[in-house]
């Protein structure tokens, strides 16, 4: 069993039901999914589910779930097309764009 933490982070889950199927895709920004919020994502034989005050099953015999996740960090890398901000942090924002690196996170969200 793997449980993953929603806080914080843009989980994108693909489950697929069978090989060569189009995948049933979920998307779980900062825990909200489905007009309430998880605080974990579950994952255990062949099975995927959200968990918070209840839970929400999101798959069952499934046979392969691909999880992606991004935080606000990996959004400012691909926005800087740098990966300095990983090591050096804020330091590797160049000045003066502080605003419009706001103002792209803002539109992604």
């Amino acid at each position: 069993m793997v449980k993953l933490s929603l806080a914080k982070h843009e989980v994108t889950v693909k489950i697929y039901s069978g090989i060569g199927e189009t995948p049933n895709k979920t998307v779980i920004k900062n825990g909200y999914y489905n007009h309430k919020i998880y605080a974990s994502l579950v994952l255990s034989e062949e099975s995927a589910f959200l968990e918070g005050d209840e839970i929400q099953v999101l798959a069952t015999e499934a046979k392969i779930i691909v999880i992606q996740i991004e935080n606000m960090i990996m959004k400012l890398s691909k926005l800087l097309k740098d990966d300095n901000i990983y090591s050096h942090g804020i330091d590797a924002i160049p000045e003066g764009v502080e605003r419009e690196l706001l103002q792209a996170l803002i539109k992604q969200d």
